[in-house]
């Protein structure tokens, strides 16, 4: 018996939440990704959740962790704050068809109406798990043209998942 046999094996332990069907656990019944700019036009409210985001981080691993040194011809542009993101994402229903949604305890905005009505019949019968991840800001690339890494900027969004089990 090889090693992937026995993993084959194995059976998956899953626990399931008191208020949901065990097994409904597993299964998606709804998924979407959006990211914070189709919610908000304010930059200055992107650009606050994401510094709470920074603050909140435990390992501030910048730039993934690479030094200047380690760029090279074929790196790829690498953001700051790329490897960052946050679970604490939540929904709280405001009349029968909106839905704000809070990133670090700070409210972005209303999410769209489509969504919202798909999301709807979900909403405190199903396990929400959500996550949002840091896009745009600085970065740091390799320029071949002047054989050296480069420094710029492009303005914060947020990429948030949003899952229904």
């Amino acid at each position: 018996m090889g090693l992937f046999d026995f993993f084959k094996r194995k059976k998956k332990n899953t626990v399931a939440s008191s208020n949901v069907d065990p097994g409904q656990e597993e299964k998606i019944q709804y998924e979407t990704k959006i990211t914070g700019k189709s919610i908000t036009d304010q930059s200055d409210l992107i650009k606050k959740i994401v510094m709470k985001m920074v603050e909140e981080d435990p390992f501030k691993n910048f730039y993934g962790g690479k030094t200047d040194e380690s760029f090279t011809p074929a790196s790829r542009r690498v953001y700051k704050y790329a490897e960052i993101s946050t679970m604490n994402v939540g929904l709280l229903a405001d009349k029968d068809t909106d839905l704000k949604i809070l990133i670090e305890g700070i409210e972005l905005g209303v999410l769209p109406e489509e969504i919202a009505t798909e999301m709807k019949p979900y909403y405190r019968k199903s396990t929400l798990t959500a996550y949002a991840f840091i896009t745009g800001g600085f970065y740091k690339e390799y320029s071949a043209e002047a054989q050296t890494v480069t420094e710029g900027y492009i303005p914060y969004d947020l990429d948030i998942f949003l899952q229904y089990n």
